[in-house]
């Protein structure tokens, strides 16, 4: 497996691309999203995040970036980081990956998705609740979610 890191907005994102060939035929269309919890389903906003037990202050937490997830399993960015994304990338914004998320056992997986989709890559972070707010972990960054009312 190889590994490249995409910068988002708001998160470090460490992401494994399968090896060309492993899965043939490993489309989004044939993934079941029956894993989804129902608790996270809806419009988060980044209130505080943490990095080696420091607090970490980015554009996401300013801006007041939205994280979607939806019912069906997409994972809906702001678009105002997909803007950001793609200008900096030199990309349109047609070419920017799709996302779908699915979560069990306490980790939350999410799927970049090519324009003719097929996964490209792949990032599993740990979650958790605290009273209203939704914990999200990995190695690189603690942060803290309130839904968007």
């Amino acid at each position: 497996m190889k590994a490249i890191t995409l910068l988002l907005i708001g998160f470090i994102i460490n992401w494994t691309i399968p090896k060309i060939g492993s899965h043939p035929n490993y489309t989004a269309k044939k993934i079941v999203y029956n894993q989804v919890e129902p608790n996270l389903i809806g419009v988060w906003v980044m209130v505080k995040s943490e990095k080696d037990g420091f607090e970490f202050f980015d554009d996401s937490i300013r801006e007041g970036y939205t994280y979607t997830y939806a019912k069906n399993g997409d994972f809906i960015l702001d678009i105002r980081i997909v803007r950001q994304q793609t200008s900096e990338l030199n990309l349109r914004i047609i070419d920017f990956p799709r996302f779908k998320w699915k979560a069990e056992n306490g980790e939350i997986e999410i799927r970049a998705i090519d324009e003719h989709g097929k996964i490209f890559a792949t990032h599993v972070d740990y979650y958790n609740f605290s009273a209203d707010t939704l914990v999200i972990r990995n190695s690189n960054l603690t942060s803290y979610y309130l839904r968007k009312k």
